[in-house]
């Protein structure tokens, strides 16, 4: 009865480490883009700036301005 258990614990041991150690391929999500609404105000315009210089691209932020 503790050969069996013995040798079940191992296995079930052995099973573990061989799920942990498999290496899962992550899939790429497609992200719909962050929609900003603003109004035209001077406080704003950083925001217009950084989109016309790709800087949201850049970080890898998909940013859509909506102009009010």
């Amino acid at each position: 009865m503790f050969k069996l258990l013995k040798y079940l614990s191992i296995f079930l041991i052995f099973a573990c480490l061989l799920f942990a150690c498999y290496a899962w391929t992550p899939t790429e999500l497609k992200r719909p883009p962050l929609k900003v609404e603003f109004a035209s105000f001077v406080g704003e315009y950083p925001g217009i700036i950084a989109q016309e210089k790709g800087f949201f691209k850049g970080q890898g932020v998909d940013v859509e301005l909506i102009y009010k």
